[in-house]
């Protein structure tokens, strides 16, 4: 299980040419299909961001990534959901369909397939400390909306 603000920051190697190209600046995914759509890129040479498709992936180490070549290499989508960029899943406000505020989205939970399995979430700091984050699983009853991730009671983790 990977976390997604682990790949932030990770180097991204082209394996045909050994050449290091770029670096992992967000994580792009769909809440409908749980899935992670792919990586947002900052190459080292060129202005810009791009993306690369999380199926065209050679393989996602815990400290690079590696891609055969830069042809998969794409322009980034705006349709795209993103972990980090303003207004996106970092610090979104869950609640329970109880009506239950349970804290603030503070990273996303993947397996190695690049299904989105679970929220994580922060009470704040000091709770965070106290009794630790708290994990929610996602299913198909999750609601995102523009204000708020709903979901179900009975789907929490620990």
């Amino acid at each position: 299980m990977k976390r997604g603000q682990d790949l932030i920051g990770l180097a991204v190697m082209d394996l045909e040419i050994g050449e290091e190209i770029g670096e992992v600046t967000d994580v792009f995914f769909d809440h409908q299909s749980q899935s992670i759509l792919g990586l947002k890129i900052k190459k080292k040479k060129g202005r810009g961001e791009d993306f690369i498709p999380y199926e065209k992936l050679y393989s996602l180490g815990e400290d690079m990534i590696v891609i055969e070549d830069k042809t998969c290499i794409g322009k980034c989508q705006e349709e795209y959901q993103s972990l980090i960029d303003e207004g996106e899943v970092i610090g979104h406000k869950v609640i329970s369909d109880q009506g239950e505020e349970l804290g603030m989205v503070e990273d996303i939970l993947l397996d190695d397939k690049g299904k989105l399995i679970a929220y994580e979430l922060s009470e704040g700091l000091i709770q965070d400390i106290l009794k630790g984050r708290e994990t929610l699983t996602i299913d198909n009853t999750v609601s995102y909306g523009k204000d708020a991730i709903i979901i179900e009671s009975s789907n929490r983790l620990s």
